[in-house]
């Protein structure tokens, strides 16, 4: 082999690593941007949780007040129909 033959085998063999270093560079750069895709996915998901259990909470809360609000008004007016 001829050494302008060995230069240009390695300078086809520099422009190959090049674009496989920009290619990686291409590449890791979308996985970040995938990650603080995902990562703001999960902390909004976190707070869709987090809401809906509050809301079933506050009406588990409303059903139970509910039930407390017809007990007392039955007690009321049975109290109130024996005292007639």
């Amino acid at each position: 082999m001829t050494i302008s033959k060995v230069l240009d085998h390695y300078d086809c063999l520099v422009c190959r690593v090049e674009e496989e270093v920009s290619g990686k560079t291409s590449v890791t750069k979308q996985v970040r941007e995938l990650q603080s895709q995902l990562q703001e996915i999960q902390e909004d998901f976190e707070a869709e949780k987090a809401a809906r259990h509050k809301a079933e909470k506050q009406k588990r809360d409303l059903g139970e007040v509910n039930i407390l609000t017809c007990f007392y008004s039955f007690q009321y007016f049975h109290a109130t129909a024996v005292d007639l």
